[in-house]
C-alpha cells in the first residue's frame, strides 16, 4: 500500500523514470489494492475485529493520501503563478 502512494506522489510531483519519461502507474492504484485487502480479510473469516483494523488503517492512509496529494497541488499551482507573475514583471 506505502509503494503505491509513494508512486501516487511521485506522479503528482512529476518525476521522471531513468529515461525522462513521466511516471505513469502500471501496478493497481490505491483503492484497488485496499479493497482487495477487504476482500481478502473478508473470505479469511469472521474476524470482525481485524476487519475493523485493516478498514481503520486503509482509512487513515487514504486520508493522509489524499492530504499530500492537495499540498504537492497547492504548491505547484502556487509556483506556475509565481512564475507567470515574474514573466510578467510583477
Amino acid at each position: 500500500v506505502l509503494d503505491v502512494i509513494e508512486m501516487e506522489s511521485a506522479i503528482e510531483r512529476g518525476d521522471v523514470d531513468e529515461e525522462g519519461n513521466p511516471l505513469t502507474i502500471q501496478d493497481p492504484k490505491f483503492d484497488y489494492v485496499i479493497r482487495a485487502m477487504e476482500d481478502e480479510e473478508s473470505s479469511g473469516g469472521d474476524d470482525a475485529l481485524h476487519h475493523t483494523i485493516v478498514r481503520y488503517c486503509a482509512d487513515v492512509l487514504d486520508s493522509l493520501r489524499r492530504e499530500e496529494l492537495k499540498i504537492m497541488r497547492r504548491i505547484r499551482l502556487a509556483t506556475t503563478r509565481s512564475a507567470e507573475r515574474q514573466g510578467q514583471g510583477y
